[in-house]
C-alpha cells in the first residue's frame, strides 16, 4: 500500500488514497482468488 500512496503523495491527489489503498488491498489479499470470486469480494455491501 506505501508505493500507490506514495504516488499519489508525490503527485498532489490525496482525493484518490481510498480507492488506491482499498485497489492495493485487493491486490494483496485477493491475488490468488478466481476473477469471479474477486468480482463478487469487491461488490458485496
Amino acid at each position: 500500500m506505501a508505493l500507490p500512496l506514495t504516488v499519489l503523495v508525490l503527485t498532489g491527489q490525496l482525493g484518490w488514497a481510498a480507492y488506491a489503498a482499498f485497489g492495493a488491498m485487493t491486490a494483496l489479499f485477493g491475488r490468488n482468488e478466481p476473477y469471479r470470486v474477486r468480482l463478487r469480494t469487491v461488490t458485496v455491501r
